[in-house]
């Protein structure tokens, strides 16, 4: 149970710790942008003056007179730089926080899936029955180490697999009931985290980057709050239990997860 409990503790401490600092980078980025846009609208019309005041970049126009007027002068011109500089800041920032919280999601469900194998070995046996065993894994050894072989085997592969799939791998374990809804404003709701996960996919691809992300800080609390009703089904199955004091150990035996390699 001990090594379980402390697993179980360092999934909620680095959900948390993540929340945290992915929440501040939201709050420093747009802090930042509104008192860094003044001086970028400065340097980009410094840059637009230097560009086009330059006889060495007329070969660049057909009629460098009329894109100039077309683009509102030297003040459009800049400011529409700016503007777009800004924006894909801002886009390139709530990538960055949705790829961050989704990793901080994705571990701790695997992290859970650990929990569940430490406290109930047996329970995954079911998962594992298309698995072969050679006469020669069978000498001496025992039904328990064996288990514990194939399971730990299953496990890396499945941390391989797709959020979702471990998701339900939870709660096929953990089979909550019907009327289950232990947290205060949060729902579960398996089409948003497979829309979240989908649009990390894209992101990290490099598909989509700059796309705006609607409501981001919203997503981000929704991710580290599905992270914590994980939690609480692994809780309300196997009774295992966060403990504080685990905060300030370091884990014993208990295997790290590790993000997928594939999208």
């Amino acid at each position: 149970m001990q090594q379980a409990e402390q697993l179980f503790t360092r999934v909620l401490t680095n959900v948390t710790n993540r929340w945290a600092a992915t929440s501040g980078l939201l709050k420093t980025a747009q802090a930042g942008s509104a008192l860094a846009s003044t001086h970028i609208a400065q340097d980009n019309r410094q840059f637009v003056e230097a560009f086009l005041s330059d006889p060495g970049n007329d070969r660049l126009f057909g009629d460098k007179a009329g894109f100039v007027a077309w683009a509102g002068g030297a003040d459009g011109l800049s400011a529409n730089i700016t503007r777009e500089q800004l924006a894909n800041f801002s886009h390139a920032v709530d990538a960055a926080a949705l790829v961050f919280m989704h990793a901080a999601l994705d571990a701790a469900v695997s992290d859970l899936c650990r929990v569940t194998a430490l406290l109930a070995p047996g329970d995954w046996e079911t998962f594992l029955e298309d698995q072969k065993v050679t006469l020669s894994q069978l000498k001496g050894t025992t039904y328990d180490a064996l288990l514990a072989a194939k399971l730990e085997t299953h496990l890396d592969a499945l941390d391989r697999e797709s959020l979702l799939k471990r998701v339900d791998r939870m709660f096929a374990l953990c089979r909550p009931p019907k009327d289950f809804d232990p947290m205060r404003n949060y729902t579960f709701d398996r089409n948003r985290v497979d829309q979240i996960d989908r649009l990390r996919q894209r992101i990290v691809h490099g598909d989509d980057p700059f796309t705006p992300i609607a409501d981001i800080p919203i997503q981000v609390e929704y991710m580290a709050k599905t992270a914590m009703f994980m939690m609480t089904l692994v809780n309300h199955r196997y009774k295992v239990k966060f403990n504080p004091l685990h905060t300030f150990t370091s884990l014993v035996g208990a295997k790290p997860s590790t993000p997928p390699a594939s999208a």
